[in-house]
């Protein structure tokens, strides 16, 4: 028991030691961050932290604040935050919304893009109530010159697509409203009568002073527009009088647009602008009136008939990353006895679009056991006298147990540049090593399963 002790205090000597002398732990590795009072280091074992069952970890007494188990009946870490278990398998919920930012700078207004195409008005809204009017002097308004002539309106373009919403930045806090301004005294509006047949207008007196205005009258019911007569020019505008507050505006109900008039109007020349009167002090804002209820939507009008599809172009040259395949095989039984190359009657006619091919050729058969034994066969494939490629097997041998085998079988594959647009044959031809004599055969037809001829041409 004595020595137990010993060997143990001396562990903890050692454990010790280098914990006073950097204030840090490392296991695995000799030199821990200095980050970090316990580093681990290993690349075959891992951290394992107490694992305990839901009720364990939530039977634990005063947990400290960062104490981490592993749940073993939820299968997830938990930790506690001081105030409750935390999951590390579940995201935290978010926390309380802070403060609205101020509201940024508004951005420069984007060029206005072509008009497009009016879709039909929707009914109108009912307007609210309008806020209450400050007074602000008016300043005199200068004489309007003569309009000069319209040009002729262009044609409305297409509406382009709606660009996608951005997202919505955040709400501002909201100013303080200021005081309403005193509302000007108006006068009483009287009925409006039916409008009867325009005249011929004529020429326009000065405009004499304008008297205060009166409190404005409910509006009275619009009579029938007549015909409007050719305007007279316009002569000088007195001074405004102070603006009276507005009265409610009626909700009158919009009549069917009339066909529009096929007449040119001759408008004339534009006179000198007057100079601007000065402007007289803005008044204080009134608290804004409860917005009116949005009319409902109109409906949709029918969509267009769709035009009638265009003739298709004519199909592009084929692209550099193309592969084009040409194949042929074989399909009688053919045999040979010649020491010089003859055709195995097998060709591959193409005209190549690409620059360049990659021939696969492959032949197999067997060999008359009368032939002496490790006779061999050759075979390439030539354009005209122009040798492609090739190569040479043994068409007949000994096995391990001293028995004849005389299947042969051989392959190879090259690659060659080509002109394009020119038709070209290649042909496969064999022949028996010189110094044998007898039948060397390949048959497709008789032997499926083992025998063939193939030519295959890969352009890229």
């Amino acid at each position: 028991m004595r020595k137990l002790y010993l060997g143990l205090a001396a562990a903890l000597l050692l454990l010790a030691s280098p914990a006073a002398a950097q204030n840090n732990v490392g296991i695995g590795t000799l030199t821990p961050d200095q980050s970090a009072v316990l580093e681990l280091n290993s690349s075959r074992q891992g951290l394992l932290p107490p694992r305990l069952t839901t009720a364990q970890r939530q039977g634990i007494v005063a947990p400290a604040v960062g104490l981490m188990v592993y749940d073993t009946d939820l299968g997830c870490y938990y930790f506690y935050s001081g105030a409750a278990w935390v999951s590390l398998c579940t995201p935290a919920t978010a926390g309380p919304t802070g403060p609205t930012g101020a509201i940024g700078a508004v951005g420069a207004t984007g060029a206005t893009g072509a008009q497009g195409i009016t879709g039909p008005s929707g009914t109108a809204g009912v307007t609210g109530p309008t806020g209450a009017t400050g007074i602000g002097a008016t300043g005199a308004t200068g004489a309007t010159g003569s309009a000069g002539p319209a040009g002729s309106a262009g044609v409305a373009g297409a509406t382009g697509p709606a660009g996608t919403a951005g997202a919505t930045g955040a709400t501002g806090t909201t100013g303080a409203t200021g005081p309403a301004g005193a509302a000007g005294i108006a006068g009483p509006t009287g009925a409006t009568g039916a409008t009867g047949a325009a005249g011929t207008t004529g020429a326009t007196g000065s405009t004499g002073a304008a008297g205060s205005a009166g409190p404005t009258g409910p509006a009275g019911s619009a009579g029938a527009a007549g015909p409007a007569g050719v305007a007279g020019p316009t002569g000088p505008a007195g001074t405004a009088g102070a603006a009276g507050a507005t009265g409610p505006t009626g909700v009158g109900i919009t009549g069917p647009t009339g066909p529009a008039g096929t007449g040119t109007a001759v408008t004339g020349p534009t006179g000198p602008t007057g100079a601007a009167g000065a402007v007289g002090p803005t008044g204080a804002a009134g608290a804004p009136g409860p917005a009116g209820t949005a009319g409902a939507a109109g409906p949709t009008g029918p969509a267009g008939t769709a035009g009638t599809a265009g003739a298709t172009g004519p199909t592009g040259p084929a692209g550099t990353g193309s592969v084009l395949i040409h194949s042929i095989s074989g399909t009688t039984n053919i045999s040979m006895n010649s020491a010089s190359f003859v055709t195995t009657g097998l060709s591959l006619t193409f005209t190549p679009t690409l620059s360049n091919v990659l021939f696969l050729v492959s032949m197999s058969g067997d060999e008359d056991l009368t032939v002496a034994p490790q006779q061999s066969v050759l075979v390439r494939l030539v354009e005209g006298s122009t040798v492609i490629g090739g190569t040479a097997s043994i068409c007949q041998d000994y096995d391990d147990f001293g028995d004849i085998v005389s299947y042969w079988s051989v392959s190879f594959s090259t690659a060659i540049p080509v002109t394009t647009g020119v038709s070209h044959t290649y042909t496969l031809q064999w022949a028996r090593e010189a110094n044998f004599t007898g039948n060397i055969v390949c048959r497709p037809v008789a032997d499926p399963s083992a025998q063939h001829r193939t030519i295959t041409a890969i352009e890229f």
